[in-house]
Parts: C-alpha cells; sequence; structure tokens
C-alpha cells in the first residue's frame, strides 16, 4: 500500500514538473486524448483561443473551439494520428483572427499540439505582394471607384480580413459604396453620425483609427445578412486626393481584434495606397478630359490641328482629316511638310511651312481667305496661331471653316440685294399700313377696349375706354384696373387666373367702376395675343347697364300689365254688385225697425267704400291710354295742394316744406299729377318718425324740369329697393302697394322719368320731365 503511495506521489510530482515546463515554452500547447477530448491547456494557449481551462478541459475540440473554425486544423490533426507521425502545418483561426503555424505530434495518450503565432509576420510578408498587387492595379485603372473597390479587395484578402466597406463624401452626404464580402444591398446606405465621428478622426489626424462597431447603427445594416462572424473589432483608413478627402476604406474583424501585423500592413498600406489614388484620380480625371476635348473637337464644326515645334501633328479633329482624306489616327506624328506634299504638292506644302515657322518665330498670326486646293471643289479660310506655355512656344494652333456656303450665298446675295431691298420696302409699307388699320380701329371702335401685359398693367386703352371709365389714358397707362379700382379686387384676381389658364374668356358679367363712381354692367370678353415677343392680354368691354335697367323696366311693365289685365277683368264685374248692395245698405239703415243695427250698417258701407276705392286704384294702374294734357304750371298745382298737404302732415305730427324755384310750363294732366304727389309726399310722411318734414322742390337742370320729393326717414331696404314701383309690393302694414305703381304709370304717360335715392338720413324721389 505505501509503495502504491509512493509511486503515485513520485507520478504527481512528475506531472507537476511536465506542467512546469510546458507553462514555460515560448508556444501555446494542448493535448488531446484519443477521444480527441482536451485533457491539458497551458496559459499561452487559453490567451491564444481567448478561453478559459474550465471551457476547454474534457470536451471534444471541435464543440470547444467551434466546428467550422476548426475544420482545416482538424483534418491535419486526424493525418499525424492517422499516420503516427508528426505533422507541421500553417492555418488561419477565423473565430479568432489568427495565423498559427502548428505541430501535431501523435503519442500513445492521444495527440499533442504546440502552436505559434505567425500572424505579424505572415501578414507583412504579403504586404508587398499586396502593395505590389495595387500598384499594377493602378496602372490598369479606368475608374476610381473599381480601383478602390480593387484595393479594398487586396489589402482584406492580404491581411485576412474577415469583411470590409468603403464610404465616400458624395453630393453632402457620407454613404457605404464599397463592399468586400458583404451583401452588395448595404451599397449606397447613409453613415451615421456616430460613425461618421470615427471616420471624421481618422480624417482629421490623416491615418488609420481602430474602434468597435458593435454599439453602432451600422453593425445591424452592413451584417444583417451575414451569418459567417460577428463583428467586433473595426479600423477606418482615410483616402485622400492630393489634399481633399475622399473617403474611408472601413475593415472589420472578430471580437478577437486585430493583430500587430495587421495594423501595421494597414498603416504602410494606408502611406502607399495615398499618392497612387491621387495619381489615378488626376490620371483618370486627365485622360477624361482629354477625352472630352477629343470629342469636343471632333463635334465643332471647323477644322483644328496642333502642332509641335517640330511642325509635326499632335492633335486633329475628324472635320480637317476629312478634307485631306485621311483618318486623324494616320495624321498624328507626321509633318506638314509630308502631309501636304502628299495631299497637294510639294510648292504649296513648301509656302505652308515657311508660313508656319514664320508663325512659330515671331508670334503672328497667320490668316489665309477663301482658298481652294487644286482639284476639290470646297474653299477654306485657314488661321495658324502660336500656342505659348508660360511665354515659351509650345507649338501652333490651325483652325479651317470651310466658307464654300458662304461665298455661294454671296454670290446669290449680290444678285438678289436689289429685290430684298424692294421687297423689304414693300413689306414695311404693309406693315407700316396694317398697324395703322390696327390702332385707327382700336381707338375708334365704339367697344371698350384695352391691352395688359403678363403683370395686370395696362398697356394702351382706346377712346371709348377713356370716355366710359373718365380716367385719362396718362392716369391708366402703367397701373393694373385694380390700382384705378375700376374692377372688384376679388372677382379681378379670380378673372385674371382664369384667363392665363385658359386662354380667353367670352362675354362674362362683370361690374364696372367709372372714376366718378358710377357702376356700369359689363360683357367682358378676353384674348391672348403676342406683342413684341410677350402675351398680353386683349380685352373687349361692352357696356349693357341701359340694356339690364330696360330689362327691368320691361319687367316692371309686364307686372303692370298684368295688374290692369285683372283691374279691366274685375272692376266692372264686381262694382256692379257693390253698388246694389250699398243702395239696399243704405234703405235698411233708414227703416225705423232697423236703427239698433245703423252703427252695422255704417261699418259696412265704409267697407265696400274702401273696397271701391282699392279698385279705383287699379283702374288708375291699368290705365293705358294717352291722358289729355294741357299747358300748366307745375308750381302752381302744388301751391294748390299744400293745404291738403299741410293738413295730412299736422294730422301726423310732422310738416310739409315747399322750395319751389323757376320753371318751364309743362303739358301736364292736372289731375294726375296731383294723385302723382299726393302719393309720393303721402309715402314720405308714412317713412318718418314725429317732428320729421317732407321738402317738395322744383327746379330746373340741363333744360329739364325736375320735380323732387324728399323725406327724413330711414331709407328704402335694399330687398324693396331692387323691386321698387312692382304692384302689391309694400311694407306699410295696410298698404295696398299699388301707389308707386300709378306714380310710375303717370310718369310714363307724362314722358317723364321717376328715380330714386335713398340712404339711411332718408329718401328722394326725382320726376324728371323731359324737353
Amino acid at each position: 500500500m505505501s509503495d502504491r503511495l509512493a509511486l503515485g506521489e513520485e507520478k504527481s510530482v512528475q506531472y507537476s514538473s511536465i506542467a512546469s515546463v510546458l507553462e514555460n515554452i515560448s508556444d501555446a500547447f494542448l493535448s488531446l486524448d484519443r477521444e480527441w477530448r482536451i485533457t491539458y491547456v497551458n496559459s499561452k494557449a487559453l490567451k491564444l483561443l481567448g478561453r478559459t481551462s474550465d471551457e476547454l478541459i474534457g470536451r471534444h475540440i471541435c464543440a470547444a473551439l467551434g466546428r467550422k473554425n476548426m475544420y482545416p486544423f482538424f483534418t491535419k490533426y486526424q493525418e499525424a494520428v492517422t499516420t503516427g507521425r508528426t505533422v507541421v502545418f500553417e492555418a488561419f483561426d477565423t473565430l479568432n483572427n489568427v495565423w498559427a503555424k502548428v505541430r501535431a505530434v501523435p503519442c500513445p495518450e492521444g495527440l499533442m499540439i504546440f502552436c505559434r503565432d505567425i500572424s505579424d509576420k505572415k501578414c507583412l510578408c504579403r504586404l508587398n505582394e499586396t502593395l505590389n498587387n495595387i500598384r499594377k492595379l493602378s496602372i490598369q485603372a479606368t475608374d476610381v471607384d473599381e480601383f478602390i473597390q480593387a484595393v479594398i479587395d487586396q489589402m482584406a484578402q492580404g491581411m485576412n480580413c474577415d469583411a470590409a466597406t468603403g464610404c465616400t463624401y458624395q453630393h453632402n452626404v457620407w454613404q457605404l459604396n464599397y463592399a468586400y464580402n458583404l451583401a452588395p444591398s448595404i451599397i449606397g446606405k447613409p453613415v451615421s453620425e456616430k460613425l461618421l465621428a470615427h471616420l471624421m478622426e481618422a480624417v482629421f489626424r490623416r491615418q488609420p483609427v481602430e474602434f468597435s462597431i458593435a454599439e453602432l447603427p451600422e453593425r445591424q445594416i452592413i451584417f444583417e445578412d451575414s451569418d459567417s462572424f460577428d463583428p467586433g473589432a473595426t479600423v477606418a483608413v482615410p483616402l485622400f486626393v492630393k489634399e481633399s478627402p475622399l473617403g474611408c476604406i472601413i475593415f472589420h474583424t472578430s471580437a478577437a481584434g486585430f493583430s500587430k501585423g495587421q495594423l501595421e500592413f494597414v498603416e504602410r498600406a494606408c502611406e502607399y495606397i495615398q499618392p497612387l489614388l491621387t495619381n489615378v484620380s488626376l490620371a483618370l480625371r486627365d485622360k477624361k478630359h482629354l477625352a472630352t476635348f477629343k470629342a469636343i473637337l471632333d463635334q465643332v464644326p471647323i477644322g483644328i490641328a496642333l502642332f509641335d515645334t517640330r511642325l509635326r501633328y499632335t492633335q486633329v479633329n475628324k472635320w480637317i482629316a476629312s478634307r485631306m482624306n485621311f483618318i486623324p489616327e494616320k495624321l498624328i506624328g507626321r509633318t506638314i511638310r509630308e502631309v501636304f506634299t502628299e495631299v497637294f504638292g510639294k510648292e504649296y506644302a513648301e509656302q505652308r511651312v515657311a508660313i508656319c515657322r514664320k508663325a512659330l518665330e515671331t508670334g503672328e498670326t497667320f490668316s489665309i481667305s477663301a482658298w481652294r486646293p487644286s482639284g476639290t471643289d470646297f474653299d477654306l479660310d485657314w488661321n495658324l496661331k502660336r500656342i505659348e506655355v508660360d511665354g515659351v512656344a509650345v507649338g501652333l494652333l490651325q483652325t479651317a471653316i470651310d466658307v464654300s456656303n458662304y461665298i455661294h450665298m454671296q454670290n446669290q446675295l449680290e444678285n438678289y440685294q436689289e429685290r430684298l431691298e424692294q421687297l423689304v420696302e414693300e413689306r414695311t409699307g404693309e406693315l407700316s399700313r396694317a398697324n395703322d388699320r390696327f390702332y385707327t380701329a382700336f381707338y375708334a371702335s365704339p367697344s371698350i377696349m384695352s391691352i395688359y401685359d403678363s403683370r395686370g398693367k395696362v398697356v394702351d386703352v382706346n377712346n371709348s375706354f377713356v370716355k366710359t371709365s373718365g380716367w385719362s389714358r396718362e392716369e391708366l397707362i402703367g397701373y393694373s384696373v385694380l390700382e384705378r379700382g375700376i374692377c372688384d379686387a376679388k372677382l379681378g384676381r379670380g378673372l385674371w387666373k382664369e384667363f392665363w389658364q385658359v386662354g380667353y374668356i367670352h362675354n362674362r358679367e362683370i361690374v364696372f367702376y367709372t372714376k366718378d363712381g358710377q357702376t356700369r354692367i359689363s360683357l367682358l370678353s378676353a384674348e391672348k395675343i403676342i406683342l413684341d415677343g410677350q402675351p398680353h392680354m386683349l380685352s373687349l368691354t361692352t357696356d349693357v347697364t341701359e340694356i339690364k335697367l330696360m330689362e327691368k323696366e320691361m319687367l316692371r311693365l309686364d307686372r303692370l300689365n298684368l295688374v290692369g289685365q285683372m283691374a279691366a277683368g274685375i272692376s266692372h264685374e264686381v262694382r256692379n254688385p257693390m253698388t246694389t248692395v250699398r243702395g239696399f245698405l243704405q234703405m235698411l239703415q233708414r227703416k225705423p225697425e232697423c236703427q239698433q243695427y245703423r252703427e252695422y250698417f255704417g261699418l259696412m258701407i265704409s267697407e265696400l267704400d274702401r273696397a271701391n276705392s282699392i279698385i279705383s286704384e287699379f283702374l288708375s294702374v291699368a290705365k293705358t291710354k294717352q291722358s289729355s294734357t294741357n299747358e300748366a304750371d307745375l308750381n302752381d298745382i302744388i301751391r294748390a295742394m299744400e293745404p291738403l298737404l299741410t293738413t295730412d302732415a299736422i294730422a301726423a305730427g310732422k310738416n310739409i316744406t315747399l322750395d319751389l324755384g323757376e320753371i318751364d310750363r309743362l303739358k301736364l294732366n292736372e289731375k294726375e299729377i296731383r294723385q302723382l304727389l299726393l302719393n309720393l309726399v303721402r309715402n314720405g310722411l308714412d317713412a318718418m318718425t314725429k317732428d320729421g318734414s317732407v321738402t317738395i322742390r322744383t327746379y330746373q337742370k340741363e333744360g329739364q324740369v325736375v320735380l323732387a320729393v324728399q323725406d327724413e326717414g330711414t331709407g328704402i331696404p335694399l330687398n324693396i329697393m331692387e323691386k321698387l314701383g312692382t304692384p302689391f309690393l309694400t311694407s306699410k302694414e295696410n298698404g295696398t302697394g299699388l301707389g308707386l305703381a300709378i306714380c310710375y304709370g303717370i310718369a310714363e304717360r307724362h314722358n317723364a322719368k321717376l328715380t330714386v335715392s335713398t340712404s339711411s338720413e332718408g329718401t328722394t324721389f326725382f320726376l324728371c320731365f323731359q324737353e
């Protein structure tokens, strides 16, 4: 028993000694049993693998370190166990971002594995190869974006980077434009402010900056379609063209981070690619400019050729080459003497060489006009000018223009000059006469016409517009009708907008205001015309105010005619029975036995008389025959009625005032004039409150006699004013609505016009007798 304990202690001491040795070796070491389970791991291996011993001991190596990650290693481990020989190999641990040199040694207990981190050495060994590839790509580059993508691919492969992206600053936005080992869908995605802060740091420092992308929004955007690894470390490499920042390359690796060799790889590559990127960008730009220049040369409708100081063609466009039956490429590098001798002969070639040399020596510009080479059918104008850079002659610029058509046209122009002058004179006369006809018709037109520019300003108006509006032409031109108050603002803007949308207006009814405040009703039509190359509006306005008043008057007369027909139909039939009833009532009133009903009989007789009065008013309205008139003095009629009118006024607590001027005698029907005056005065008295006064005035105005009846009431409501004179229209509680209708009829029979003016301070009726 004691021997076994001693043996166990001896083995324990031996194991401790071996473990101590393995802990102090420079390599990472781990051992596996025959079931591929990990039995021992030294501290360097734990650090290299990023694990703890509890996470590894006793577990299958593929389960502990990842089957996919361990595949290239495990196949070699199997080879060592199967052959029983030591296997040495190099492989990349994608999980830990490490290049390892591995020595797998089989043993009776299983397998011993010695690993050494060679990432830095491996990475730096591939640096020269990567930079050489990038240099070759810069020579072959035809596009900056393609070159940057190739740089990203080469650097990512050279440093064994898991993935890479690239972003550039375009249209004031930083966005992802390149991808390596990532889904193409990220292209075009904008850069977040958090990532932009790291990129700006790299740009400002002009060197690579390492950071973690794990907490940035781009982590989800860039790696949403990638399940190959979990990104942890990121390094941003700034890109410059000369001193201007172009963008950044962003390299991504696993959570293990970048090795020292990878970071050194990035820094040295960054220094190398900056001048290459500048050269590629400038070369491609120059190449693009040259291609653009050549394209422009080939498209201009003149001949252009460039020569060096030895008079060799350096650039030729298609135009000039075609005139010499060459393609441009066949001329480049050849001398003027060679080409001109071949095309135009030796004599002319020598002349041209002499001119070119003189232009080079003196800097003078030489021109040859209307030169026609022998055997051709075209004429050319040539120009030769020296090209200088910093005051030093570097070549010649030759331009040529085919003037064949010009010369032909010049000959024709001489032949047609006289005819053209004659045509111009004829056309000018026709235009002048047409212009005179237009303006004569415009200014003399009886219609209201005006012209407006696109801003609504008056360009011109005709005489009818000036006469109707009351504004002078000088007061209108340069102003809009809204500024002059000629048209309602809301309506005017609406019509203006409609006109420029549709292009015309036809017979639109509008309200037209004159300078003195009169309101005119008009029909507006407008068409678009072109004057001096600019669109204008030609407006034609027809004043229909009198037509509208006539329509209103015809409507009133129709109503009067209706009343007349009614009166004529019922007056005879109703009056006879009423007379009979009244007679019997008077007879019954006198009988003794009916005396107790005397009061009722009196009331019935009074109501019959009132009905008869209404019928009489019907007959007055219906009267259509011309009444007999005699010459009379209107003032005498008024004075004769003054006592009656004053009595009515005093009874109502109101006053009558007469203001009678000197007037001409008139042909009047005195009975009808008295009725008209009585109706107007009583209407005025009814419209006033107590102590109000009705003024009766006569005067002479513009050869017409005017009778005016003015009250001090509150005015006629608008709804009544619009229908004034309509039979049965009244605002009185016991009125019949026939008084004014009778007055309008009397005025018409006397060839007079009855008008009204009303406000909150009173109403005035004017009866104007025509001459």
